[in-house]
């Protein structure tokens, strides 16, 4: 029997390594076009962490004002659903140290804000 491990590379995209006969083979698989899906849910921090090819979630917190500002573009094109309050406010606190916000649109403006603007050093 094949072992296989799912590395996710993309939305609706999956590397999967497959083990034959000692050799590893990677071959993608893109589930949207074969009708078939593979649900995975990311907390908002992970999805950057991801998308900004960091290796550490905590490598998000080192990233230049350059890939910052990078990051808070990605954010404009996330929408904030109610239901993601926590996830929003999460990743405010987490790379800006800054208090909860009530809803998660405003947790994402004052994120996208405080991402868009050079840090302080010091």
């Amino acid at each position: 029997m094949e072992k296989e491990e799912t590395a996710l590379t993309a939305p609706g995209r999956a590397l999967v390594k497959k083990k034959t006969g000692g050799k590893n083979r990677e071959k993608r698989k893109d589930w949207k076009r074969r009708g078939a899906f593979m649900k995975t849910e990311l907390s908002l921090l992970d999805l950057l962490s991801l998308q900004m090819n960091c290796t550490y979630l905590s490598d998000l917190r080192g990233l230049d004002d350059g890939l910052r500002a990078m990051m808070s573009r990605r954010l404009e094109q996330l929408p904030a659903r109610a239901e993601e309050l926590h996830d929003w406010n999460d990743a405010l606190e987490y790379l800006t140290g800054a208090p909860p916000e009530e809803t998660a649109q405003a947790a994402k403006e004052r994120l996208i804000a405080l991402l868009s603007q050079p840090r302080l050093r010091g």
